[in-house]
């Protein structure tokens, strides 16, 4: 039995929580959209928290004003360099709110979308394009429960008419992961 587990921090609001501080909820695991939806609150709450905000502002200090798709790379980069890839336990699905994610410098695909696109929000890095995760599976055969098994952002150029893919778990691979994509679903951030 797989279980889903949101990680917020448990500090007053101005201060980012070590991983001492950090309260865990449980619950039963019901499929991609359980991650989702704790993926959609995280963004929404760590948008506003000051830890996130104050680590947007200080990456997209050297970024020209109102260059917001710089900006979504310069966050993304990052994150690529400073957030370490940890898995989560097995039969354990962690998400972790970004000021957890900043604090513990972990986390699995999940905890760097979700600190990639609350920073861009936190920082107005909003291209003014649509943003979305995308939900991604490799395996063909694989059964419906088990056919999403990777999370990234990928955001809309209004310039090239493209979607561009942030993905810091693929990183300089990016092109490679794609093709090898068999299933995928995307959801408005």
């Amino acid at each position: 039995m797989k279980y889903v587990m949101q990680v917020q921090p448990r500090v007053p609001l101005g201060m980012t929580p070590p991983p001492s501080h950090q309260n865990v909820t449980v619950q039963r695991y019901r499929g991609v959209g359980d991650t989702v939806k704790y993926m959609r609150k995280f963004v929404l709450e760590g948008q506003a928290h000051p830890a996130v905000r104050a680590y947007a502002v200080e990456v997209i200090r050297q970024v020209e004003p109102k260059d917001y798709l710089s900006e979504a790379a310069a966050i993304y980069y990052d994150v690529c360099r400073t957030v370490r890839y940890t898995r989560d336990p097995a039969n354990r699905e962690f998400v972790h709110h970004p000021a957890v994610v900043l604090a513990m410098r972990a986390g699995d695909c999940d905890d760097s979308a979700i600190l990639i696109r609350a920073a861009m929000a936190a920082s107005a890095a909003s291209t003014g394009s649509p943003v979305e995760f995308v939900v991604a599976g490799f395996d063909k055969k694989a059964k419906l429960s088990q056919r999403y098994t990777h999370v990234f952002i990928r955001v809309w150029d209004d310039r090239t008419g493209q979607w561009v893919v942030l993905d810091p778990v693929a990183g300089p691979h990016t092109g490679v992961m794609l093709s090898k994509v068999q299933h995928f679903k995307s959801y408005e951030t």
